[in-house]
């Protein structure tokens, strides 16, 4: 079973509108596809949404609270305990790390600054729409 980073910004979109961000938290929750690995820095970005103007309006309190139980209740939490710049945006940095200390096979991401990178070691880097075709493919 792959072992997967999600990138704040797809929990996100998953809490706000259907799509692809959605049907990936699906095949995790419903389907069981993959293992989520997330650093505590996940969980912290995630309740910081409650602060963000734009967002208050877009997610109930009650749906942020559960997904992070999801998460914390049946991912695998990563220790990170040295997060090295990599990234061109500082913030993406202890994605990268946990997938590394992690050994993840994926990172999911809707952030060009992870995107363009491609892979990080062995991990891969992927829009939502990529990972969606990759779960389709058969085993």
């Amino acid at each position: 079973m792959p072992k997967v980073v999600i990138d704040t910004n797809i929990w996100v979109s998953a809490l706000i509108a259907t799509g692809n961000p959605k049907k990936i938290v699906d095949a995790w929750l419903i389907d069981g596809l993959f293992t989520v690995v997330y650093p505590q820095w996940l969980i912290d970005e995630l309740l910081k949404t409650k602060s963000k103007p734009r967002l208050v309006a877009r997610i109930h309190p009650d749906d942020l609270q559960r997904l992070i139980n999801f998460i914390e209740e049946d991912g695998f939490l990563v220790d990170l305990e040295k997060v090295a710049a990599i990234s061109r945006d500082p913030k993406d940095d202890p994605f990268l790390a946990c997938a590394q200390t992690g050994d993840c096979d994926f990172i999911v991401t809707g952030d060009d600054d992870l995107l363009c990178l491609k892979t990080y070691g062995r991990t891969k880097i992927v829009s939502a729409a990529e990972f969606l075709k990759i779960l389709e493919e058969p085993a």
